[in-house]
């Protein structure tokens, strides 16, 4: 090995060190920010004030611990890893499209994975906490996904993880971004869809590196995955088709409830379907056209992904996430 190739490793596992410890400090964060928050809701409870159901405190227990506890200390450890920035590159609005499209098949695909993936685990009893917290608190959970989340995690995972490790190999860059972002979730039902947008949004920041194309694109997927939320009729056909015997009679409940303005909902899915098949058939015919460039420093692949994933950081975050997604099945399992 040259001396300028093991100056390059030694930098990488130095930086992708710290990126892991970074993520197992955001994942501990949240989780004991979470647990203070929900002590002064219990402490505040037991004066009288129940605050469960109030916008300010649904916002706090889902925010503030990622973002007060979590990420902040996060920034703190990657301050000290190197960050390289190349001159950012315009998108244009056919290709942004273009990308949109590309978005539907995976997260769908992906949302159906992670169904199969929980309701295997839990012999069918698990629900998706997602799912409960939109039904309950539909303004609050699409304004969140609207502006809250896509401007954090795309800050975090998208700048501040590229922006330190794709000077080393820009594939395991991209895929680590996609891997991180999708434990970030901390379970199965998130988890396939969160990855395989990682990894597509790793993509145009590492081609971009322009925060807003990818913060756009979280945002637009979002927005049109909490849409049914407020469609009319689209709870009751839901509700309909669970509680339905058979598959066959789940359609027709289903299909009973879509009178009048219930009619808007067979219209969105039909819409989403076609966007989702025009959107697989691009990513088919397109897919040679996502090309990866030779880095600065760049590794042999084999040296990037030891580095990348066979360091102590790394791994305690890999076991930390794993014991979430365990336990977060286990909760799901006990509300179904």
């Amino acid at each position: 090995m040259e001396p300028q190739e093991t100056l390059s490793l030694m930098h990488a596992r130095k930086s992708y060190l710290r990126l892991g410890w970074s993520l197992v400090v955001l994942e501990v964060g949240a989780q004991i920010g979470a647990v203070l928050i929900a002590l002064l809701g219990a402490v505040l409870a037991s004066a009288g004030h129940d605050v469960s159901g109030t916008w300010w405190y649904f916002l706090l227990s889902n925010f503030l611990p990622i973002y007060l506890f979590g990420m902040p200390f996060a920034l703190l450890i990657l301050r000290r890893v190197p960050a390289e920035r190349p001159e950012p590159l315009l998108l244009s609005a056919k290709t942004f499209f273009q990308l949109l499209l590309i978005c539907f098949p995976l997260l769908y695909i992906g949302s159906l994975i992670g169904n199969m993936v929980s309701n295997g685990l839990s012999g069918g009893l698990a629900e998706n906490m997602l799912d409960l917290l939109a039904e309950e608190n539909a303004p609050l959970m699409t304004l969140s996904a609207l502006l809250i989340a896509p401007l954090g995690e795309e800050f975090f995972f998208r700048r501040q993880i590229i922006d330190r490790c794709s000077q080393y190999g820009e594939k395991t860059a991209i895929l680590y971004s996609g891997l991180a972002f999708g434990l970030f979730h901390m379970n199965f039902y998130q988890f396939f869809y969160a990855f395989a947008l990682g990894v597509l949004l790793a993509y145009v920041y590492t081609r971009t590196r322009r925060l807003r194309y990818t913060i756009l694109l979280h945002m637009s997927i979002n927005f049109i995955g909490s849409l049914p939320n407020f469609l009319p009729g689209f709870s009751e056909a839901e509700s309909a088709a669970e509680n339905a015997d058979s598959l066959a009679e789940g359609v027709e409940s289903a299909a009973e409830t879509l009178s009048g303005p219930g009619q808007i909902v067979a219209v969105y899915g039909l819409c989403i379907l076609a966007l989702t098949i025009w959107g697989l058939v691009y990513l088919l015919r397109r897919a040679r056209h996502f090309v990866l460039f030779p880095a600065p420093e760049e590794l042999p692949r084999r040296q990037c992904r030891r580095a990348a994933y066979l360091n102590a950081g790394m791994i305690v975050f890999l076991l930390l996430s794993l014991v979430m997604f365990v336990l977060a099945l286990g909760v799901l399992t006990l509300t179904g």
